[in-house]
């Protein structure tokens, strides 16, 4: 089974953005501006900034939105290049925050590609994005707080 994940918006915009997977079935998941905000903030005081806190956010909402189907043995997730350059980080933070919930993904679990525009994941996420459809998710603060 191989889901293909995609953003819309981005993530250091001041406005919500979207992820969404699909392949067989979708799930998406919004994470509103003031909650990124926050987010932000809080990882700046904790001294994370620029690249370093925006791969923090990304890699913490990913994890909530992909833990249950890497958890399916036999699981891939093609993530979207949204951050060229960090795939293998990106990689391994969300290899380590699988572990550390119990969830064994092999390192082929996670790949990455550049999901079309055609792509079912994009116009899921694109249709929430613009606001015509909801999200099966909205991120709350103190649920990325748990995980950042």
């Amino acid at each position: 089974m191989k889901k293909q994940v995609d953003q819309s918006g981005r993530l250091e915009d001041a406005r919500m953005t979207v992820w969404a997977y699909a392949n067989g079935g979708s799930r998406s998941l919004a994470v509103s501006a003031a909650v990124k905000r926050k987010a932000f903030s809080v990882l700046k005081r904790r001294g994370l900034t620029g690249a370093r806190a925006l791969l923090r956010v990304y890699t913490t909402v990913m994890f909530l939105l992909l833990k249950d189907v890497v958890a399916i043995r036999g699981a891939i997730v093609e993530l979207d290049r949204e951050y060229p350059g960090y795939d293998a980080e990106i990689k391994a933070m969300l290899l380590r925050k699988f572990r550390k919930v119990g969830i064994n993904a092999p390192n082929e679990a996670i790949t990455f590609g550049n999901i079309s525009k055609l792509a079912e994941a994009h116009r899921v996420a694109w249709q929430i994005f613009v606001g015509r459809k909801k999200p099966d998710r909205k991120t709350t603060w103190p649920e990325l707080k748990k995980w950042l």
